[in-house]
């Protein structure tokens, strides 16, 4: 049975609301990332990965306001 090394630590749950944030390069690595830098994310930067703490006020304070972008 072969075993895998992880690629990256994530910060699980330093941040009030976010489990985690990973922004995915596409190749297999990823950034950790907090509210600072999810709110700095643009779509061009690659795939945000956001694992929300569902029963946290700060998550929903986010998706009612955070997570909503200006074209």
């Amino acid at each position: 049975m072969s075993q895998t090394t992880p690629t990256a630590v994530l910060a699980y749950g330093r941040e009030p609301g976010l489990r985690f944030a990973c922004l995915l390069d596409g190749s297999g690595h990823g950034a950790d990332l907090d509210w600072r830098g999810v709110a700095r994310w643009h779509p061009g930067d690659g795939v945000l990965w956001i694992h929300l703490e569902r029963d946290d006020p700060a998550a929903a304070a986010w998706i009612n306001d955070g997570s909503i972008r200006v074209s």
